[in-house]
């Protein structure tokens, strides 16, 4: 049975902290929110870039698993509406470009475990009047200035 954390507590290897993604619905169509540094980082960079397109994850997954194989070069990978990327083989970093705080360093596991998540989510009936989505855990390594620091320590390159 899981035992549910506060944000800023950390996951289950007393180093990964863990939020919650919820959704909140302001015209109809549900939009994720999470109840923490990071977890707002990674709810905010699925709303503004990946938006509601099951396909982009499908891209972003295989990059991801190309940057971890040594096959696509790991360092900045762009800036889209809001969030700016950067990976390494392990490690990937979002960054807003409009409020400094929000930031999360993640393993590859964890975005790809987000990323799964809220696929789950754009495969659900979401449009649909009174749908309500359920919430999810995302574990993480570091938010806040902090993100941009364990990128950067273990390797990360921003340029």
């Amino acid at each position: 049975m899981a035992v549910p954390r506060r944000h800023g507590q950390y996951g289950e290897s007393n180093q990964d902290m863990i939020g919650t993604i919820d959704y909140t619905v302001p015209n109809r169509i549900p939009v994720p929110v999470g109840d923490s540094t990071g977890a707002k980082a990674i709810a905010e960079w699925m709303m503004a870039e990946v938006q509601y397109d099951a396909a982009y994850i499908d891209e972003l997954m295989t990059m991801f698993i190309e940057i971890s194989n040594g096959a696509r070069k790991e360092g900045y990978l762009g800036t889209g509406n809001a969030y700016s990327l950067c990976a390494t083989r392990k490690l990937v970093l979002l960054e807003c470009e409009y409020v400094d705080s929000h930031r999360a360093c993640l393993t590859m596991e964890q975005v790809s475990a987000a990323l799964e998540q809220y696929r789950m989510f754009l495969k659900s009936d979401y449009g649909s009047p009174g749908f309500r989505p359920s919430p999810f855990s995302v574990e993480y390594l570091a938010e806040g200035e902090a993100a941009r620091d364990h990128f950067v320590e273990n390797g990360g390159v921003l340029a």
